[in-house]
């Protein structure tokens, strides 16, 4: 009974394996070739793939998140994405609740990057304090910025240095200065 269930696998295995074909995926999303969005031959898939091959190529290029504490400290996280728009998503204990979006450009955002290098993000410790510990009663502030295939991020609970407070401060100020507008992802 055994060979025959051994020979019957073997068998269901073979006729599905052998009539599997695979089409090869570009690795750049640009050189799938599609009908113009507009035309009558367009699918409703096909308009949604169009529209969303902008989307593929952004990419995130700095974070900043404050997390949940044990009293009402703000929590949020904020994106920079290096097609020069911004999403924000406020969870508790911020003005703006929910998912907003901002595009202050590329330019804008190169800015505000070139500052908080210059404040001296890229040589500050990975963790505030440097040794721990982390108290859970203390939000962290979390940030990040990616240079080419480098990234760092900067975990803060508490004890900071002063220019990764001015980093922070600096942060904050340009969000409060962005026109946002809410959206539903």
């Amino acid at each position: 009974m055994g060979g025959q269930t051994c020979m019957l696998l073997a068998v269901i295995l073979a006729f599905f394996s052998c009539h599997r074909q695979v089409s090869p995926v570009p690795a750049d999303p640009s050189a799938i070739l599609l009908p113009v969005a507009g035309s009558e031959t367009a699918s409703a898939a096909t308009k949604k793939a169009v529209k969303a091959l902008p989307e593929i190529r952004k990419k995130e290029v700095a974070t900043y998140q404050r997390t949940p504490c044990y009293g009402k400290c703000p929590v949020f996280r904020v994106v920079w994405y290096s097609d020069g728009s911004v999403m924000y998503i406020g969870s508790a204990y911020v003005d703006k609740r929910g998912y907003y979006r901002a595009a202050p450009g590329r330019t804008a955002i190169g800015a505000l990057l070139e500052s908080v290098a210059e404040l001296g993000f890229f040589d500050l410790a990975d963790q505030y304090p440097p040794n721990g510990p982390f108290p859970t009663e203390f939000p962290n502030i979390i940030i990040s910025l990616q240079q080419g295939d480098f990234e760092k991020k900067v975990v803060h609970n508490h004890l900071a240095p002063p220019n990764l407070l001015q980093i922070e401060t600096l942060l904050e100020e340009w969000l409060d200065r962005q026109s946002w507008e809410a959206f539903t992802p």
